[in-house]
C-alpha cells in the first residue's frame, strides 16, 4: 500500500508522533512511520529512503530532540533532494539551528507549543489534507498521546512546552474519570497496572477511533515489582513487550532518590534477562531508581542483551554481573543512554554500568551498526567498552564517562570494525589505555593515527598541530593521560593541519587529542603534551635572545645588484612583473633549527602576485629540499619543495582575518627539524609536522613572484641549535 505522508521524528518524541499519526490516519491520510512500517529483516536505511521517495509529503515533528538528531537531518535533506513537500509541526518554542535552519528557513510552520493540543491536531490534519488535495474527514473523537508516567521531580528546570501542559491536563482529566482503571487492581492492591491502556481525551464520551488493523498500538508497560519473575516484573514486561512498547517503572516502587534493586536469576550461564529480540522496545528508568544486580546470577552472565533494532535503554544501574553489563550483538539504531539532565532518576536518561566481571559494554558482530551509546557512566569493569569484530558506524558519545576500569577504557579488537566514532566523552583513570587498538591481524596496520599537538596556549584556549587530512580532531585536557575533560573539536584541513580555538581557557594542565578520519574509526589518544612544546620553547627563546643576524635594510648589503630590488627609506623593495621571480639572498645560516622574523607589506598586487620567504639546503638530487612561507592579497601558506620538481602545499588559510593591509605585518617562521610553525602578528597561523621537512637549511631568501611590489623591513635571524628543548 502506498502512503501519503512520511513522518520524521526523534525517538524521544514518539508519544507525540503516535498521536499525530493516529489523527492523520483516522482522517483517511495514510502515514509511513518507523519503526512500525519497516518490514522484518529489512535494511533500515533502504526502508527510509524508499519511503520518502514514495510518499507525497514529509511531516517533521520539530523539537529540540529532532533539531539535534542526525537521522532526522538526513531524512529532511533527502526529502529536499526528492523535492517533497515538507510540513514542520513545531512542538517546542525554539528555532532550528545548524543545517536544520538552512533546510527549514523558507518553510511554512505549524506551531503547537501553545494551548490547545486538539486545535493544533485539527489544524495539522486540515493543512495536510489541503496540501495533498485530500477531502477532509471530520474526526470521530479527539486524540491524545499516551500519558507519561508520573515522576517525583525533574532535574531540568526548562519550562515545558504548552503542548505537554495540554497533554498532561487532558490526561489528568481522563484519570479523574477513569481513576479506578489506573490506580487499583481487581485484587484491591494499589499501584499502576503493568499495561497502561490508551485513553480518550477530556470531555469525550466516545471511544477513541481504532487504528487500522495493520497498525500496532503502542503501550506503556509499568514494572510494579522488584521480584525477578512474575506479574509486574521487568522480566515479564520484556517477555510481553511488542515493537513500539515502552517499559517504565512505578516510582512508588522504584523511588528515584532511593533506588530499588532487582536481582535477576539466570536459567543458564549467559542470559540474565530475556533478550531484546522484538525491536522497537524502550526501557525507560529515567524517572525512577532501578538497580539490576547480577550477584545472584551463575557463571559469566550478561546484564542485558540486545539482538534487534531501534531499542532504547535509559536510566538503569547495571552492576555485579559476571560478564558484560550491556551487550549489543546484531542490532542497529539502538540508543543506550541519553541526557543526564532529563529525568528525576539518579543518572537521568544515562545508565550506570559498574563492577561487572567482564566489560561494561560491548558491540559485536558485523550487523551491529548505527547504534548510539551516550550519557552513560561506565566504570570499574574489565574494559569499559569493547568493539569486537565487525561493528560499523556506531557512535560512542557524547557525554559518556569511561573511568577507572580495571583493564582499559575502550578496546578495539579488529580492523573489520570500521567507521566507529568515539566522541566528546570523559575517559580517564583506566588501568590501560583510554582507547586501545588491540589488533592481532598481520601488519601493516591501517587504523587511525593520533594527532600531534605542536603548539598550545592554555590561557588563550588554542591548540595547533598535525592530523590526518579532513579528519575531526577532538581536544581534551588531562592531568595524567587520556581525555578527562572534553574541550571541543575542529576539522583538520586538506593538508591535515588543524588550528583549534575556544572562547575560554583550557583546563589543562596537559592536552591530548584524538582524530576521526572520514569513514574510519577514532584513533587512540595522542601522548599528553609536555608543560611546553618545542615550538613554544623556541618562541620563548626568541623573546630573550639577541638575533644572530639582523638588518633594517638602510643600505644594500646583499652582494651585487639585483634587478628590480633596492633599499629605499629603510625598506627592501622587491618588484616583479608577470611570471618574473625576483629574489634577494640574505645571510646564510646552516642549521636544522632556526627562526626568522620580518615585517611585510604587499603593494600593487595582482591576484597571482605573492611575497615569499624561502629557505633551502644545498643538496643535490633527492636530498634537495626547500620551504616557502608565502603571502598574497587573499591568503598565506606553507609550501614544501623537493627534488626534482616536487611542489606540495602543507598548509594554507585565508589571511584576510589576520593580515592588516593598513600597516606592515610581522611574520615569523620557526623551523625545528620536522616541525615548522608560522606566526603572523604574534599569533600562530600554522603548526605542521612532516619528516620530509628535516634538513640542514643554509639559504634564506626574500622573493617576489608574478606581478606585485613586496616591502620588507626589520629582518632577524636566530640560530636555535643550542637551545635545550628538554628542560
Amino acid at each position: 500500500m502506498s502512503h501519503d505522508i512520511f513522518v520524521s521524528y526523534s525517538s524521544e518524541d514518539k508519544a507525540v508522533a503516535d498521536a499525530v499519526v493516529s489523527a492523520l490516519e483516522n482522517s483517511g491520510l495514510r502515514c509511513w512511520v518507523a519503526p512500525r512500517d519497516i518490514k522484518p529483516s529489512a535494511d533500515w536505511g533502504d526502508s527510509i529512503t524508499e519511503a520518502i521517495s514514495a510518499c507525497k509529503m514529509v511531516l517533521l515533528i520539530f523539537s529540540g530532540h529532532s533539531n539535534r538528531s542526525k537521522h532526522v537531518r538526513d531524512e529532511i535533506y533527502l526529502a529536499i533532494s526528492e523535492e517533497k513537500t515538507i510540513l514542520p509541526f513545531r512542538i517546542e518554542n525554539l528555532d532550528p539551528t545548524g543545517s536544520m535552519r538552512l533546510h527549514l528557513s523558507s518553510r511554512h510552520w505549524l506551531d503547537a507549543y501553545q494551548p490547545s493540543w486538539q486545535t493544533h491536531i485539527n489544524r495539522l490534519v486540515g493543512s495536510a489534507a489541503d496540501s495533498l488535495g485530500h477531502e477532509r474527514v471530520p474526526p470521530a473523537a479527539q486524540v491524545v498521546p499516551p500519558a507519561p508516567v508520573p515522576a517525583a521531580h525533574k532535574k531540568s528546570a526548562r519550562k515545558a512546552p504548552w503542548l505537554w501542559i495540554g497533554l498532561a491536563a487532558g490526561a489528568a482529566t481522563v484519570l479523574s474519570v477513569a481513576g479506578i482503571l489506573w490506580f487499583s487492581r481487581g485484587d484491591g492492591e494499589e499501584g499502576l497496572p503493568t499495561t497502561v491502556p490508551a485513553v480518550q481525551s477530556a470531555g469525550s464520551t466516545a471511544t477513541a477511533p481504532s487504528m487500522p488493523t495493520s497498525t500496532p498500538k503502542s503501550r506503556t508497560l509499568i514494572v510494579t515489582s522488584a521480584e525477578d519473575s512474575g506479574p509486574g516484573t521487568l522480566r515479564q514486561a520484556i517477555l510481553d513487550a511488542d515493537a513500539g512498547d515502552t517499559i517504565a517503572f512505578d516510582p512508588e516502587v522504584f523511588p528515584p532518590d532511593r533506588p530499588t534493586t532487582i536481582f535477576p536469576v539466570n536459567t543458564d550461564s549467559v542470559w540474565s534477562l530475556p533478550n531484546l529480540t522484538q525491536g522497537g522496545i524502550t526501557i525507560d528508568a529515567s524517572n525512577a531508581g532501578v538497580i539490576l544486580d547480577g550477584s545472584n546470577t551463575q557463571g559469566e552472565a550478561n546484564g542485558l542483551d540486545i539482538f534487534s533494532d531501534s531499542n532504547t535503554v535509559m536510566g538503569l544501574q547495571i552492576i555485579n554481573f559476571g560478564a558484560t553489563g550491556i551487550s549489543v550483538c546484531g542490532g542497529s539504531h539502538n540508543v543506550v543512554g541519553g541526557d543526564i539532565q532529563i529525568g528525576s532518576g539518579p543518572s537521568g536518561q544515562g545508565n550506570l554500568i559498574r563492577n561487572n566481571g567482564g566489560h561494561g559494554f560491548s558491540l559485536c558482530s558485523s550487523n551491529t551498526s548505527f547504534n548510539v551509546i551516550r550519557g552513560n557512566v561506565i566504570e570499574d569493569n574489565g574494559y569499559g567498552l569493547v568493539i569486537e569484530a565487525g561493528p560499523r558506524d556506531n557512535t560512542i558519545g557524547p557525554g559518556n564517562t569511561i573511568a577507572n576500569n580495571r583493564s582499559g577504557g575502550v578496546e578495539i579488537v579488529s580492523l573489520q570494525a570500521i567507521g566507529n566514532t568515539i566522541t566528546a566523552n570523559s575517559i580517564y583513570g583506566n588501568a590501560g589505555a583510554g582507547i586501545w587498538y588491540n589488533i592481532n591481524d598481520a601488519p601493516p596496520f591501517t587504523y587511525s593515527t593520533p594527532p600531534v599537538i605542536l603548539h598550545f596556549n592554555l590561557e588563550a584556549g588554542t591548540a595547533n598541530g598535525q592530523a590526518c587530512k579532513d579528519c575531526v580532531v577532538e581536544i581534551f585536557s588531562t592531568d595524567t593521560q587520556d581525555g578527562k575533560i572534553y574541550e571541543g573539536s575542529v576539522t583538520a584541513d586538506a593538508y591535515g593541519v588543524f588550528a583549534f580555538g575556544t572562547a575560554k581557557a583550557l583546563s589543562g594542565p596537559f592536552l591530548t587529542a584524538t582524530s576521526s578520519p572520514p569513514g574510519l574509526n577514532t584513533s587512540e589518544f595522542s601522548p599528553p603534551t609536555p608543560a611546553r612544546s618545542a615550538i613554544q620553547i623556541a618562541f620563548d627563546a626568541i623573546q630573550h635572545e639577541a638575533p644572530l643576524y639582523q638588518t633594517s635594510f638602510d643600505t644594500w648589503e646583499f652582494g651585487g645588484p639585483v634587478e628590480n630590488a633596492r633599499s629605499e627609506n629603510g625598506k627592501l623593495i622587491v618588484t616583479s612583473e608577470y611570471q618574473e621571480h625576483v629574489a634577494v639572498n640574505l645571510s646564510n645560516l646552516t642549521s636544522d633549527k632556526y627562526a626568522v622574523e620580518f615585517e611585510l607589506r604587499l603593494q600593487e598586487a595582482s591576484p597571482e602576485g605573492h611575497c615569499v620567504f624561502e629557505t633551502s639546503n644545498d643538496g643535490s638530487d633527492d636530498s634537495w629540499k626547500a620551504i616557502s612561507y608565502g603571502f598574497s592579497s587573499g591568503s598565506m601558506w606553507l609550501t614544501r619543495f623537493a627534488h626534482p620538481e616536487k611542489q606540495e602545499e602543507i598548509a594554507e588559510e585565508i589571511a584576510a582575518s589576520r593580515y592588516d593591509e593598513t600597516r606592515p605585518n610581522t611574520a615569523m617562521l620557526i623551523v625545528l627539524g620536522d616541525q615548522i610553525a608560522a606566526f603572523l602578528n604574534g599569533q600562530i597561523a600554522f603548526a605542521a609536522l612532516d619528516p620530509d621537512l628535516s634538513a640542514d637549511y643554509n639559504s634564506q631568501t626574500l622573493t617576489a613572484t608574478y606581478t606585485i611590489v613586496c616591502e620588507f623591513d626589520n629582518y632577524k635571524l636566530w640560530d636555535l641549535s643550542g637551545v635545550d628543548f628538554n628542560p
